[in-house]
């Protein structure tokens, strides 16, 4: 039961069932203490010295999850310790702490590791272009890419990634097209690079093209996937489809359950009704709200940032979103904030 809930990330409900489990006697073992301290986050290190008390720390998986728990929340200095003290260390081992390293901009002391690791694997590598991509050495990452012994799918994805996140769309494109030629199968991370890229250059065409090959496979797009699609047509000028792509979100459907209604009296162009639906639709803090809500953690707050003053239709609709999704959201607009938290506005709907 509490792996089912870790695979769902129902964090907080693994610590409730830990207790309850604690409360009937039921002693732990090796097997638990990993998926707990996946659960606790920043309360890993609590966690980590009850382990220490109970002398459970020298089983691997523990002090691989130990270690997940440092290079994620910090400090990593703290991970490499129990790296430092590990008898033998997993292929596993090194990639985490290789990873861990760049989560944190610690280039060289990735670069140190990664020479020293005696069997790298193709995580490794990937490692290494993925932590290039996110300090902005592209030529770098590139160079560890063509340079791997053998590349897989998650590889293509990290340097396509990596060109599309830093504004090299035509890179992007470029790597997509070799990634076809070497019959390396596309998905749903793959579309999300290259619509991307295509975004960038304002060509819809591939995007579409790549889109139609997923479905032709039956590849079921996820949110991420038709995020980047709305944002792509929106910067196109295509409304019309970003409209289209925006209806099928789950989010949009839960609105209008919510009892959500468009307001087009801010489209002050003669347009017929559907046409001022479609502007409204797609404005930038309802898109940036609806990714906020795909990527974030359940429950934490959203942030959003524009130069022009709130609609009052996206005003409206993120009052429904912060009920309907139980989420603080706070939005600074060209003249105030506004924090909307369970259906209602700081503002009072004046502004």
């Amino acid at each position: 039961m509490l792996k089912f809930y870790s695979h769902l990330d129902a964090h907080n409900d693994v610590l409730k069932l830990f207790d309850e489990m604690s409360q009937c006697g039921v002693r732990p073992d090796a097997f638990v203490y990993p998926i707990l301290l996946k659960s606790a986050g920043k309360d890993g290190r609590l966690l980590h010295a009850h382990l220490l008390k109970l002398g459970h720390c020298c089983d691997g998986y523990v002090r691989n999850a130990i270690m997940d728990v440092y290079a994620k929340n910090g400090p990593v200095e703290d991970a490499h310790k129990v790296f430092d003290e590990m008898s033998e260390r997993s292929v596993a081992d090194w990639n985490l702490m290789i990873s861990g390293y760049w989560s944190w901009g610690k280039r060289a002391e990735a670069c140190g590791l990664f020479e020293l690791m005696p069997d790298k694997n193709v995580v490794t590598w990937t490692a290494m272009v993925t932590g290039y991509s996110r300090v902005k050495d592209l030529v770098r990452a590139r160079w560890y890419f063509d340079h791997m012994p053998e590349r897989n799918l998650v590889s293509w994805n990290a340097m396509l990634s990596g060109y599309s996140r830093n504004g090299f769309a035509e890179e992007a494109v470029r790597l997509f097209d070799e990634m076809l030629k070497a019959r390396m199968q596309p998905n749903e991370t793959t579309c999300v690079a290259v619509i991307s890229a295509c975004s960038s250059l304002g060509d819809p065409c591939l995007a579409e093209s790549l889109v139609k090959m997923l479905n032709e496979k039956g590849v079921k797009l996820n949110c991420y996937v038709k995020t980047a699609l709305i944002d792509m047509y929106a910067k196109c000028g295509n409304l019309e489809n970003a409209r289209k792509v925006f209806d099928e979100l789950e989010l949009q459907k839960k609105m209008r359950s919510a009892g959500y209604v468009a307001d087009d009296n801010c489209v002050l162009r003669d347009l017929e009704v559907e046409e001022k639906e479609e502007i409204v639709g797609s404005h930038s803090e309802k898109l940036a709200i609806a990714f906020a809500l795909l990527v974030s953690e359940a429950g934490s707050v959203i942030r959003v940032v524009k130069n022009l003053r709130v609609c009052q239709d996206c005003h409206t609709a993120i009052k429904v979103i912060s009920k309907m999704e139980g989420r603080e959201i706070i939005v600074r607009d060209n003249n105030r904030f506004h924090r909307f938290s369970e259906g209602l506005c700081s503002c009072k709907d004046y502004w």
